[in-house]
């Protein structure tokens, strides 16, 4: 049986894996943001197509993380979880090598999928793992500051990126820390039991 200091400790460093990765997603609108000028300019994007950078990612992103979720309940939390950073990433790369604004577009749709599938799960697997009113108040603080840290990480990140390398580096700068997420993660974060297996409704959780 594992030592109940052992797993209280482990249960925080489950936290720091999730938090990064979570993170991740949320710094990408933020520096894709700062990279638009570049990304107009080297894809020939118009000034209306320019916006599905941004809104190719947000609209799926937002659409279904409700059904990303319930897929999390269905299949595993930490599965979700893993399968979502593996499609971001995925995702990630596509766009660093887009060629033309059509390949970053769905390479943007394909992020959003990935995140939508991420990140529920991610906050799922938090609130299962601190069940303790006061250590998941402590948990669910640290988690909704998030939010403010990405914008003030956003802006800085993506400011250096563009300046001094490329707007490409707003994409591939994802791999590396989802690469980090995804060898810890395993080691860190439990596997948590499913729930009773029901038929999905995508429609339903999506609307």
């Amino acid at each position: 049986m594992e030592d109940p200091a052992e797993y209280s400790l482990r249960r925080w460093h489950a936290l720091d894996v999730l938090a990064l990765a979570h993170l991740m997603l949320l710094v990408d609108t933020v520096v894709v943001s700062l990279a638009l000028a570049p990304v107009q300019r080297d894809l020939h994007f118009s000034a209306g197509g320019l916006a599905w950078v941004v809104n190719g990612y947000a609209l799926p992103f937002g659409g279904l993380l409700l059904l990303g979720g319930r897929l999390a309940d269905l299949l595993g939390r930490r599965r979700m979880s893993v399968v979502g950073l593996v499609l971001f990433a995925s995702a990630s790369a596509g766009c660093g090598a887009a060629t033309n604004a059509a390949m970053l577009v769905a390479a943007r749709f394909a992020q959003g999928v990935g995140a939508a599938a991420a990140a529920p799960a991610a906050l799922s697997l938090v609130t299962v793992l601190f069940t303790e009113a006061g250590d998941r108040q402590r948990a669910m603080k640290m988690w909704s500051a998030l939010r403010g840290v990405g914008n003030v990480i956003g802006m800085l990140l993506g400011g250096v990126l563009v300046t001094f390398l490329d707007w490409r580096w707003v994409f591939f700068i994802n791999l590396p820390i989802a690469a980090a997420a995804l060898t810890l993660t395993p080691r860190l974060v439990p596997r948590i039991e499913r729930a009773p297996w029901r038929r999905p409704d995508p429609p339903g959780h999506c609307w």
